[in-house]
């Protein structure tokens, strides 16, 4: 099993942000990790943010590890990470209610 951080995840596309986080001592603060890497891109699927944009959201927050910067990215990035919301190219929709509901 791979320990090496990815490069794209979830929508996501990091660039050097992992790079710029070995750097940083854990834990850390939100402060200390937008110091460090806040102005690195993240490439969505719906433009590209820097990291302190991506964690504004957070007041105070303290992470342990880098999984945790990349977990408060992931949560604060959101839908915008998303290229077309509640799209399936599997037909349908998962909210359909026509008809009666068939179970086997």
């Amino acid at each position: 099993m791979s320990t090496t951080p990815p490069v794209r995840a979830y929508g996501i596309e990091f660039g050097d942000v992992h790079d710029r986080l070995e750097a940083v001592s854990f834990p850390a603060s939100k402060a200390t990790v937008v110091d460090r890497c806040g102005d690195c891109e993240l490439d969505l699927l719906s433009g590209s943010v820097s990291v302190e944009a991506a964690l504004a959201p957070l007041q105070g927050e303290q992470f342990a590890s880098e999984a945790e910067v990349l977990e408060g990215i992931f949560n604060c990035v959101g839908v915008q990470a998303v290229g077309r919301p509640q799209y399936t190219d599997r037909g349908g929709t998962a909210l359909a209610t026509d008809g009666p509901q068939v179970s086997f």
